[in-house]
């Protein structure tokens, strides 16, 4: 996808959730006047995936999903710079398939104490569902994969409820 006859450029942050894929993602954007993909899109690199399942290889995605991916994330680029910044946490796990997707992707790895990173992730476990992020959030997933997600996010809280935890399964 080119933006006003330039082609996108894509930096891609990897690096395990509560590490600070966030912070280095806002940080480079705000500093560089970039686009960023402003959440974690899992239902994007999922597309026509029923089994959620983060894990899987670049032979499962069709060139049809790839360019569905690829025009999203583009979809942020910002008029003047056409950068855009993406961070979704499961891509540690899929790598080759953002190559594929994004072949001209540079990377940027974020390693953190696994101790600080543990600290996080049950403080967010233990804490309130944020319901004004899931709000804006789901403004950002387009028609065609909201039905796929609402399915998936409705089973999660499903399993976390019977298996006695919250309403959050994740």
């Amino acid at each position: 996808m080119t933006n006003r006859g330039k082609p996108v450029r894509h930096i891609v942050v990897i690096g395990a959730a509560r590490s600070g894929t966030k912070l280095i993602r806002d940080t480079l954007a705000d500093a560089t006047n970039v686009g960023r993909v402003p959440y974690d899109v899992p239902f994007i690199w999922r597309v026509g995936r029923l089994d959620g399942d983060d894990l899987f290889s670049p032979q499962a995605i069709t060139s049809k999903q790839s360019r569905f991916i690829r025009n999203y994330i583009d979809s942020y680029a910002r008029g003047g710079e056409p950068t855009v910044i993406e961070k979704t946490v499961g891509n540690t796990l899929r790598v080759p398939v953002v190559n594929k997707v994004l072949p001209d992707a540079h990377y940027v790895h974020i390693l953190r104490d696994g101790t600080d990173v543990i600290e996080s992730t049950m403080r967010q476990w233990r804490g309130d569902a944020d319901r004004s992020h899931l709000s804006k959030k789901i403004r950002h997933v387009p028609l065609r994969v909201l039905p796929t997600y609402a399915m998936q996010f409705a089973r999660d809280n499903a399993q976390g409820v019977i298996g006695g935890g919250t309403s959050r399964n994740w």
